[in-house]
């Protein structure tokens, strides 16, 4: 009896102290971003994406999410919800399956790194810009700013020196036999309120 005492005593220390530790610990989401805090219109966007992403197929983008809820979701916070998305991926259905590109990039972005694949294919090289511009038929100034987040946000790398570097998507993306579903998007509305994008 004595024995069993002295048994339980520890164990019963330990699994307090476990269960303590348990509770103490904050959301995945929160503990798994770390350091990164999100701003009231960048809370909107996700709170609204994480429930919409519980729905079947739905894949919807930053962009349309912010659309939805009325607010304005400036570079610097798209980047900061990917960031915080690539921190917390296992928690978000649609950033787990697919990647965080294919919720955090606007349809031109994605437009833009399938145009280079395209080229990089055809040229054996990594394209510039004005190259982008002509295989989307679209003049090369309006790809300065959709250029710069793919740049800030990992998903395209400058080559070469000079006035003409060229851009190559992440080695992370296959190019064969075709680009991910992190570069294609579907818009879809049901009566005029319901809007989303799907895989």
């Amino acid at each position: 009896m004595k024995g069993r005492k002295a048994l339980l005593g520890p164990l019963a220390a330990w699994a307090a102290i476990f269960t303590a530790t348990l509770f103490a610990q904050p959301s995945a989401p929160a503990a798994a971003s770390g350091a990164i805090t999100l701003n009231k219109d960048e809370k909107a966007v996700l709170d609204h994406l994480a429930a919409d992403w519980r729905k079947r197929f739905r894949t919807t983008s930053f962009g349309l999410a912010a659309d939805v809820v009325g607010v304005r979701l400036p570079d610097e916070s798209r980047l900061r919800l990917a960031r915080f998305l690539e921190a917390a991926r296992g928690s978000y259905s649609a950033p787990s399956r697919h990647g965080v590109t294919a919720v955090a990039l606007s349809p031109q972005e994605k437009l833009m790194v399938r145009a280079m694949m395209l080229v990089e294919s055809r040229e054996r090289k990594a394209p510039t810009a004005e190259q982008i511009a002509a295989e989307m038929r679209v003049p090369a100034a309006s790809l300065d700013r959709p250029l710069a987040f793919l740049l800030k946000l990992g998903t395209v790398s400058a080559e070469g020196e000079g006035p003409e570097p060229g851009y190559r998507p992440a080695v992370r993306f296959p190019r064969n036999p075709s680009p991910r579903i992190d570069f294609y998007s579907h818009q879809v509305e049901v009566n005029g309120t319901d809007k989303f994008e799907v895989a």
